[in-house]
């Protein structure tokens, strides 16, 4: 709808009148307060951003408005027109709810983990260290580690085979 400067401006001076009802009326529309008066805003913001963009008629410019184009009830209008702007953020929430799932699909079907080069050599470098030390012990003591230590072995069992106390 296409709204004439005069029926713009006559909705802009009886909002401050209707604030409260607009409010009222968003917070049943979304079920947050804080969410309704930001609607309520908008709405009084994209009101004001039309009148200042719409061109001037020559009723507004000689003072006098058609009455045809006066809103009989300026606070019905404002609170459909906020409960328009409800129902926008509404569906906006739901996209964004619907890609965020969409996204969170996704991220757990991906590799969870794919190590890049430098983790890889890291790990070669940490496990050449590891065999370097495994190899510089007395054969006897390396075989009681490597028993224990990967293998599992109890302590008792590994003292038994090797004959140590």
């Amino acid at each position: 709808m296409d709204l004439s400067a005069s029926f713009t401006r006559a909705l802009l001076s009886g909002f401050d009148r209707a604030y409260a009802d607009l409010v009222r009326a968003a917070t049943r529309s979304t079920g947050s307060r804080e969410e309704a008066g930001d609607l309520v805003h908008d709405t009084w913001l994209r009101l004001a951003e039309h009148a200042r963009s719409a061109p001037a008629e020559a009723a507004d410019l000689a003072g006098a408005a058609n009455p045809s184009q006066m809103p009989r009830d300026a606070t019905a209008y404002l609170a459909v027109m906020a409960q328009h702007m409800a129902l926008d953020a509404h569906r906006r929430r739901q996209r964004h709810a619907r890609y965020l799932g969409e996204a969170a699909v996704h991220e757990q079907l991906a590799p969870s983990h794919a190590p890049d080069v430098a983790d890889s050599v890291m790990y070669r470098q940490a496990l050449a260290v590891l065999e370097s030390a495994l190899h510089s012990l007395p054969e006897r003591c390396r075989a009681a580690f490597i028993a224990h230590r990967v293998q599992g072995e109890r302590q008792p069992e590994i003292a038994e085979r090797l004959g140590v106390s």
